[in-house]
């Protein structure tokens, strides 16, 4: 389970990052997990999250969530503990899933979620999953696209 290869980390010193689709209730009770089972100190905490910006949130939510509904789909047939509250494959919706899990919008919304996980977990690591695997997409030029954008319109603006 996901309880005890976080324990072991923090008892390893190792590293641990946290799932791209977990809520910030989840992440903070594994992180609680992470460092009350670290004895080294010297791990190291990165939350990865499905992350996509746009010119508008409704258009950040057309260009990706396509892609992202297709892989929350596929984990939640595939029993991922992150969907114990999805009775059913239709259940499986932006408005079912997405509240708090995601980094999704335009430049500034953005900023205010990337700063609202900072404030709650104080975690200043971030590892962004822009492209679906499962779902094949958002397409190669798009995903450059929002690297470029979140470099240049929302990174500068947390540090």
């Amino acid at each position: 389970g996901v309880k005890p290869a976080v324990r072991r980390a923090g008892k390893l010193g190792d590293g641990w990052i946290a799932a791209p689709d977990m809520t910030l209730e989840d992440a903070l009770e594994l992180q609680g997990i992470y460092y009350n089972h670290s004895q080294s100190g010297t791990g190291h905490v990165c939350m990865m999250k499905d992350a996509w910006v746009g010119d508008t949130q409704e258009v950040a939510w057309q260009e990706y969530s396509p892609y992202l509904m297709d892989t929350y789909r596929y984990y939640w047939t595939a029993g991922s503990p992150d969907y114990h509250g999805v009775r059913s494959e239709e259940d499986v919706a932006q408005e079912a899933l997405t509240e708090g899990r995601l980094i999704i919008g335009d430049p500034e919304q953005c900023v205010s979620q990337f700063r609202s996980w900072q404030n709650a977990t104080g975690c200043d690591n971030y590892l962004l999953r822009l492209r679906h695997a499962h779902a094949g997409g958002p397409p190669h030029e798009a995903v450059m696209t929002a690297i470029k954008r979140f470099g240049r319109d929302v990174i500068p603006y947390l540090q």
